[in-house]
């Protein structure tokens, strides 16, 4: 199967911000770069320990956002 990507819109505060995800079906989050974090006026609503493929532990802000994919 090949990579899939989308192109979705990360809408929070009235600021919609158009970014193209690559699909990964068994995440339970999605990542974004600090920069569309902060362009969305992103807060850290908490912090949650994650494990990565290689056994190591990272720390990471959590916050909330819409993702739409029909929106303009």
């Amino acid at each position: 199967m090949g990579l899939v990507y989308i192109d979705a819109y990360v809408k929070h505060g009235g600021k919609s911000i158009k970014v193209r995800f690559l699909i990964d079906s068994g995440a339970t989050y999605t990542v974004l770069t600090k920069s569309v974090w902060e362009e969305s006026d992103l807060k850290p609503l908490n912090e949650i320990e994650f494990i990565l493929a290689n056994g190591a532990v990272i720390k990471r802000s959590i916050s909330e956002a819409v993702l739409d994919t029909f929106s303009t």
